[in-house]
């Protein structure tokens, strides 16, 4: 749903209607909005995604390079915006701001800004794509599903090695957590509380 609201919102930006500039700018700050909202909801989920695939080993790296991805992505963009900004430039010769404040600000530079908004559909398009191709992560499967055999199976598959399903293990395992509590019961208060504060 997250990368869905990014795809989505992310080309409507691109697409910000009006006649005037009060009412572009107004879209367009819904659908940015919107793109936030999104984008918050998938940062944390990419992160436990990587924890979850993760062995004990790798995790720390595997979550690091989640985050440092961002910086990549940042970097794509800026990249992208020159290349796109120079294109046109090239393409729509202007004079400069000083010399012609009217003309310098040609009609087709509209389209710059639009382009540039909804490329940025492409990485949340191919990550959709890729997430819809994952199994569940093999912890989600066997402590919480409750099926070692299919997590085992699942995990084989992305990790391209030889896993056994214990069933015993995850049954025991699950017999040996402490009684379930609810969100906002006073035992999760006591484990969890000064953490969350």
């Amino acid at each position: 749903m997250t990368l869905m609201v990014m795809v989505l919102c992310s080309v409507a930006s691109g697409l910000s209607f009006g006649h005037e500039p009060k009412t572009v700018m107004a879209t367009l700050c819904f659908f940015r909005f919107w793109l936030g909202f999104g984008i918050g909801g998938d940062y944390p989920l990419s992160a436990t995604i990587m924890s979850e695939y993760a062995n004990k080993k790798t995790r720390g790296a595997f979550v690091s390079a989640v985050f440092a991805m961002q910086g990549f992505g940042i970097m794509a963009g800026g990249i992208f915006a020159i290349i796109i900004s120079s294109a046109f430039e090239a393409k729509f010769p202007a004079p400069a701001y000083a010399e012609d404040a009217l003309r310098s600000t040609i009609p087709q530079a509209d389209l710059v800004w639009r382009i540039i908004l909804m490329v940025g559909a492409i990485p949340a398009a191919m990550t959709y794509y890729s997430r819809s191709k994952m199994p569940e992560t093999a912890r989600y499967t066997a402590l919480v599903a409750k099926d070692a055999k299919l997590a085992a199976s699942d995990m084989s598959r992305v990790l391209q090695v030889e896993i056994e399903a214990e069933q015993e293990k995850v049954e025991e395992i699950s017999n040996n957590k402490s009684k379930a509590f609810s969100l906002f019961s006073k035992e999760f208060m006591k484990r969890h509380g000064l953490h969350l504060l």
